[in-house]
């Protein structure tokens, strides 16, 4: 993990870093360079939110949170901070009102928490989402965050709570079926039954995967998860 904390991390525009203020008045040079390593692509990044806070852009303040987000947690590995700019993410699209928007970052953040250990504050993301995401109605989004509770509750070990919203999950998606989207929630029950040492219920849902793996539609990657699970 990175050392750098959450409460040292800029809110304001006079807290943003010397470098970003430089980047800025170079964001024509930007436009033409490509950034070569994580901190100069936060610099550039640092620099477009200043526009978009002098221009009091909510929603580009809400992307380019996200983007710092998405650094931290692929290249910088700092987690807390990826954390706490999806946190400033999900607040700049709500002041742009911006549901959907919100549902997905706080479905990101969520998924953020419970990768830091941070269990019951990704579960009471995971239920924020799901309240937005019922706002548009949108059932994949819904799906998606009952299996990203199963995914939490299963790293906590509390596999009757990961069934019972994994279950869920796959009710809805059974509703609109997708075939490759579902067969990539199984692999999740896969891991749930096996690490719960319920052989039966494992075996029956290897068999179900197998039949939708006979239709030749199912992608190359979740092929491969598919064998890796089955055959750890």
């Amino acid at each position: 993990m990175g050392s750098k904390k959450i409460d040292q991390v800029a809110e304001t525009k006079s807290d943003l870093s010397n470098s970003s203020l430089n980047a800025a008045s170079n964001v024509s040079e930007s436009k033409t360079q490509k950034p070569n390593t994580w901190q100069e692509e936060v610099n550039l990044i640092e620099a477009k939110l200043l526009e978009a806070e002098a221009r009091e852009d909510h929603n580009q303040k809400g992307i380019n949170f996200m983007k710092l987000a998405n650094i931290h947690h692929e290249k910088s590995g700092d987690l807390r901070t990826a954390i706490f700019n999806a946190q400033r993410s999900v607040s700049s699209f709500a002041m742009a009102k911006d549901t959907s928007q919100i549902a997905n970052m706080l479905k990101y953040q969520a998924s953020l928490l419970a990768s830091n250990g941070q269990y019951d504050l990704a579960i009471g993301a995971a239920d924020e989402a799901i309240r937005y995401y019922k706002e548009v109605d949108f059932d994949r989004g819904i799906a998606a965050m009952y299996l990203n509770k199963a995914q939490t509750y299963l790293a906590e070990k509390d596999y009757s709570k990961s069934e019972e919203f994994y279950e869920q999950a796959i009710k809805i998606l059974k509703e609109k079926p997708n075939e490759n989207t579902i067969f990539l929630y199984q692999l999740h029950g896969l891991k749930l039954y096996k690490e719960s040492e319920n052989n039966r219920k494992f075996q029956k849902l290897v068999k179900i995967c197998e039949a939708s793996i006979a239709s030749g539609k199912i992608r190359p990657n979740l092929l491969n998860q598919f064998e890796s699970i089955k055959n750890k």
